[in-house]
């Protein structure tokens, strides 16, 4: 097997210049305003899903969150600890629970939201009101894309042979 001689340059590839940028994204805004709370990016995560939820079963929070289970597991045990979060038995699930924010979680939620956006819009002020409709479209076009090509094709490793 040899290798191809197709120039490749990771650097321009676009799915790794996304992962990229938004772990930069993610990792600058945590530190803007989150960590001043003790709050971490996995911890940001699961208050931002349950703030916009409101009540939302554990089950679940994985998949929204774009993090496996026992990441998101220790998060919660932190919040929990924080006593930002509490916990209710799930009556139409046994297997999960129920999250909803503590009166201390929703004074912080209400803070960091504030923060995160007022954080966003000066990230994004780099662009003029046009180039950020269009910037917000082509992102949603993508994710179209991908989600429509992934339920048009069967799921395999992408080690097989062509």
């Amino acid at each position: 097997m040899t290798i191809s001689d197709k120039k490749f340059e990771l650097e321009n590839y676009l799915p790794y210049q996304l992962v990229k940028l938004a772990k930069k994204v993610a990792d600058a805004g945590n530190t803007e305003f989150a960590a001043p709370f003790n709050v971490s990016l996995a911890e940001w995560r699961i208050l931002a899903t349950i703030g916009q939820a409101g009540t939302i079963s554990s089950r679940g929070l994985p998949d929204r969150t774009f993090m496996d289970k026992s990441k998101v597991s220790r998060a919660l045990i932190k919040l929990e600890t924080k006593k930002l979060i509490a916990r209710e038995p799930n009556n139409e699930d046994n297997r999960s629970v129920l999250l909803k924010f503590t009166p201390g979680g929703i004074e912080l939620y209400n803070m960091l939201i504030k923060l995160a956006q007022n954080w966003e819009a000066d990230l994004l002020s780099i662009f003029d009101e046009q180039e950020r409709a269009i910037f917000i479209e082509s992102l949603a076009k993508l994710d179209e894309k991908i989600r429509t090509s992934d339920s048009q094709q069967p799921q395999t490793s992408g080690l097989e042979k062509n």
